[in-house]
């Protein structure tokens, strides 16, 4: 679910783009997006993902952290 409520399908390719051009190899991305995956109910709000990403980038790849907040940073 978006900020604004509206509902958008799960798009595990976006959570891999992110990461890699954040930093993380494709490796990392993906073990990263089939975390997410598995733990992604239909409306678990995008704030809650990027919890989830940010976490497993700390965990496997730190040096993309502050790239990925950069990129995600709210509008």
């Amino acid at each position: 679910m978006k900020k604004d409520g509206r509902l958008e399908p799960f798009q595990k390719e976006k959570i891999i783009n992110g990461c890699v051009n954040a930093g993380a190899s494709r490796e990392i991305a993906e073990k990263i997006a089939n975390e997410v995956e598995s733990k992604a109910s239909d409306q678990m709000p995008t704030s809650q993902i990027k919890e989830i990403v940010i976490a497993g980038l700390e965990r496997d790849a730190p040096e993309a952290v502050a790239t990925f907040n950069a990129y995600v940073k709210p509008k």
